[in-house]
């Protein structure tokens, strides 16, 4: 009958060795902590300079594109962004009829989850007017991709109309981009 062995016990050059990598990694983890921190400042001091303060000093200047002496060329431009309301169905509703009154039923999809139990997964495949009548219970939401929904809205912006930007969940900020002239 073998005896059982107890843990083995590390020598001291081992425990030195696993005590300097421990200590190692606990550094670089506060190395990245601190760097992920300092990027995230600076990431905020950009996205200021790049849609508020050069667009604006563009602006007073009468311009939306400029190259500087050390060849820099920058050019200001509409950015269009966002999504319908997610966690307001009333307002997500007043965006689907809003785009639904304004011919744009178009860029509106339809997704429809259904749960199914065990034994009951070829009810799936049928279509929605027969899932009451199976007993299987649906969740239907309306949807337009965000994509979808400002290159919508950018092309009627373009065209001088008014959208209701709050109520389609958008915003529309100027952005200047910054590109290195190649020599």
């Amino acid at each position: 009958m073998s005896e059982e062995l107890g843990p083995a016990v590390p020598s001291k050059e081992q425990m030195l060795a696993l005590e300097r990598l421990i200590t190692d990694a606990r550094m670089l983890e506060v190395q990245i902590e601190k760097l992920e921190t300092e990027l995230k400042e600076r990431n905020k001091v950009y996205y200021k300079l790049t849609t508020t303060d050069i667009p604006e000093a563009m602006a007073m200047a009468g311009t939306i594109g400029f190259t500087t002496t050390g060849g820099l060329k920058v050019k200001v431009s509409e950015i269009v962004r966002g999504s319908l309301p997610k966690t307001e169905p009333e307002k997500r509703a007043e965006a689907i009829k809003w785009l639904e009154d304004n011919h744009a039923g178009d860029i509106i999809k339809d997704e429809i989850v259904v749960s199914v139990d065990k034994g009951q997964h070829n009810a799936s495949v049928s279509v929605v007017e027969f899932l009451n009548e199976l007993g299987l219970k649906y969740k239907q939401q309306t949807n337009v991709h965000p994509q979808t929904l400002a290159m919508f809205a950018r092309e009627r912006l373009r065209n001088g109309e008014h959208l209701p930007l709050e109520t389609l969940g958008l915003i529309v900020e100027r952005r200047a981009k910054i590109e290195v002239l190649e020599k």
